[in-house]
């Protein structure tokens, strides 16, 4: 299938409540563009007030009849968060740009999607006495 060159966006920084408008302005232009990656290499950092606009992002291209948005190049930490709010199903993850491109075209077979090689661990919490 022959798709338009997809937009690549590229948040960088920290984005917490208070770089929330910050984060939401720099992912406006996914909702006007049908094949978007969200690369986030450059991310160290997001709240849930910045997965709130992920989801309203994903809701609203949803609304607008276009795919979900690709990940890409997310640290292994920010995969875990997305992971225990149950959040990593709502986007196709990636390891690299590069692959979250060909995944539109369907050229990116299962093994390009991102698998992080291990898992941070979390401290363990001790059941209540």
């Amino acid at each position: 299938m022959l798709i338009p060159p997809p937009t690549v966006l590229s948040p960088e920084g920290d984005f917490d409540i208070y770089s929330q408008t910050r984060f939401a302005d720099a992912l406006l232009p996914a909702t006007e563009h049908r094949f978007v990656v969200l690369d986030f290499s450059r991310v160290r950092y997001i709240d849930s007030t910045c997965l709130s606009v992920l989801i309203r992002l994903h809701k609203r291209r949803a609304i607008l009849g276009y795919p979900p948005a690709h990940i890409a190049g997310m640290n292994p930490l920010l995969r875990r968060v997305f992971a225990l709010t149950r959040l990593d199903g709502l986007w196709p993850f990636f390891e690299t740009v590069d692959e979250a491109i060909a995944g539109f075209s369907g050229r990116a077979g299962v093994a390009a999607r991102y698998q992080p090689t291990a898992s941070p661990s979390l401290p363990k919490s001790e059941p209540p006495a």
